[in-house]
């Protein structure tokens, strides 16, 4: 894709610019792609991020909701996802949609270097 530059990674110097984090989410950028916790869930990209000259991405990946207390078995199947993203300077606008029954699970806004606030329910 040309004009697209990759986001950050664990590669860079400082490892804060990997992270990205707001109200109910974390996501911590990979060479690989992407790690998110949520209130009550979690999440992968499972493929490189790269971001267009307009700021938008659409990328691939996983939403594992959580359960509190003890689960039995292997707990709740990932579920196929679809992350979609706008990054203006230091900011994030995220959405992540299943891809199964179209739900979208959350919007989110986040900020480069700072961390997620996020209640687990473990």
């Amino acid at each position: 894709m040309s004009g697209a530059a990759a986001l950050p990674s664990t590669q860079a110097a400082d490892e804060s610019a990997n992270i990205w984090g707001g109200e109910h989410v974390e996501m911590d950028v990979t060479p690989t792609g992407a790690n998110f916790d949520f209130d009550c869930a979690m999440g992968t990209i499972d493929q490189p991020l790269a971001l267009p000259a307009d700021g938008k991405f659409r990328a691939a990946g996983t939403y594992t909701r959580e359960r509190p207390g003890p689960v039995k078995g292997n707990g709740s199947a990932a579920a196929a996802a679809t992350y979609f993203g706008t990054i203006k300077g230091e900011s994030m606008h995220l959405e992540v949609v299943l891809v199964n029954n179209k739900e979208t699970v959350g919007t989110f806004d986040l900020v480069r270097g700072r961390s997620g606030h996020v209640m687990k329910c473990r």
